[in-house]
């Protein structure tokens, strides 16, 4: 229940641990957490685990999604609800995406929809399923990245349709 979620980086070969907290009844999205936290484990050297706290992943949120971008060799969070995800590099090295520069060890906010007025559940998906001391039940294993199609499939509630989301770099929004 600690809301916290993770993916691999087979690249820099690291296991990445990615939450927050210091939000009432430890609930998600859209509620502001007071801290966020990247973690990063070598698959490689044993224990040996790197905290990075200023990451700038102002997205994280409780049981967010967290995958790994093969097209853009870059971590990809999303948080559980709203208009953005989150890009991490994970990596020694800046990196060059069509959104931004994202530094090493940083985060890159990218809207998902670049309407001047999206709206929930039309242009962005609708916030997960749960409600009260249960709000956001977040979203785990239900966003995920598919190499072959370049796609990220997202499920963020039992009782709505599946989204598709897809980073392309024609305009500053995915």
């Amino acid at each position: 229940d600690d809301g916290t979620t993770a993916a691999i980086d087979p690249v820099n070969n690291l296991f990445v641990v990615v939450g927050s907290g210091g939000t009432p009844n430890n609930m998600g999205y859209p509620s502001v957490p007071k801290y966020h936290t990247v973690q990063a484990f070598s698959l490689s050297a044993g224990t040996k685990m790197q905290a990075w706290s200023d990451a700038g992943c102002d997205l994280s949120y409780r049981n967010g999604g967290l995958a790994w971008n093969s097209a853009l060799g870059l971590m990809v969070g999303y948080p559980g609800g709203g208009n953005q995800v989150y890009l991490l590099n994970t990596g020694p090295k800046d990196m060059v995406t069509p959104f931004g520069i994202v530094a090493s060890h940083k985060c890159l906010d990218v809207p998902i929809s670049s309407k001047p007025s999206p709206v929930k559940g039309v242009d962005y998906p609708p916030d997960p399923e749960g409600t009260g001391r249960d709000a956001n039940l977040g979203i785990y294993g239900r966003f995920a990245y598919f190499p072959s199609l370049d796609v990220f499939v997202l499920v963020n509630d039992s009782g709505q349709n599946a989204w598709i989301l897809r980073l392309i770099g024609r305009s500053n929004a995915p």
